[in-house]
């Protein structure tokens, strides 16, 4: 269990480190969605500051590459069903939570058994304190713990908040209708259900985006009753992040120019003075 918990949160720390707290993707405002947007876009560009270049930005598109993943893998360890793996898979898993959840238990059940001398003494205390934490966070069960995927109640990364109603197309009145509490920041590209099939993921805010000639986040409407928006890059925090991944690709590229044209020009000199090109 410990060595789970280790992998485990060294996944999500790396996920913090680089995206910020998940709490602020699906904070609500009663009815309404109003994820922290700010504070998203503040911890993305905290930690390219620090010197992520597009190389070690890698780690950024396998961390969004791997959400579905974990929001599979992680629930099936804890009381999940993991639906990306096979029946015989699954019911395997079962079993192994079975027999883990009954070795914690009599393990708990043996610490409370001590003899009373032992269950005084303060370093027992605090052990018997850490033990009943680390249960509760491989549970998921602690009321602090925001971990996503492993109790389904914290989102992740891949998720995008959504609001109390959802868009769907009137036939009678050939509209789109509902959907008053859709977040303020969100692409209004992606509110449709008709044009976007899985509304609450990351990749859905991205419709309709420009991504021709700049990386600012220009969308242009592509749904009945959608507008066009410009700059939203600076107030969705998940478009922020993929034009921020994007603009960095475009340094690369640029740098890679650079190089051949300066390599290029070092050749011609050398040709014009030797008549060999190396």
């Amino acid at each position: 269990m410990v060595g789970m918990l280790e992998s485990r949160r060294r996944i999500f720390y790396g996920m913090e480190n680089i995206f910020g707290n998940n709490s602020n993707i699906a904070k609500m405002d009663g009815s309404k969605a109003a994820p922290d947007d700010a504070a998203m876009i503040s911890a993305m560009d905290s930690w390219a500051h620090k010197g992520a270049d597009p190389h070690n930005l890698a780690l950024y598109t396998l961390f969004l590459d791997a959400q579905h993943s974990l929001s599979s893998i992680l629930p099936a360890y804890g009381g999940g069903e993991g639906w990306i793996f096979s029946g015989q898979d699954q019911l395997a898993f079962t079993r192994f939570r079975m027999v883990m959840d009954k070795k914690l238990s009599e393990y708990q059940d043996q610490l409370n058994g001590q003899d009373g001398k032992i269950k005084a003494l303060p370093e027992f205390k605090a052990f018997q304190n850490t033990v009943n934490g680390l249960i509760a966070e491989y549970q998921g069960t602690s009321a602090t713990d925001t971990q996503p995927y492993i109790t389904g109640e914290n989102v992740g990364v891949d998720f995008f908040a959504l609001p109390a109603r959802m868009w769907g197309w009137d036939s009678y009145s050939q509209l789109w209708t509902g959907n008053d509490d859709y977040p303020v920041n969100a692409n209004p590209n992606a509110m449709y259900g008709g044009q976007q099939p899985h509304l609450n993921l990351v990749s859905a805010q991205i419709t309709g985006v420009n991504l021709t000639w700049d990386r600012k986040g220009t969308v242009s409407p592509i749904t009945p009753g959608s507008y066009a928006v410009t700059g939203l890059a600076g107030r969705n925090w998940a478009l922020h992040d993929i034009m921020k991944l994007l603009s960095y690709s475009d340094t690369d590229i640029g740098r890679d120019i650079a190089i051949s044209t300066q390599n290029f020009r070092a050749s011609s000199k050398i040709w014009e003075r030797t008549g060999a090109i190396l």
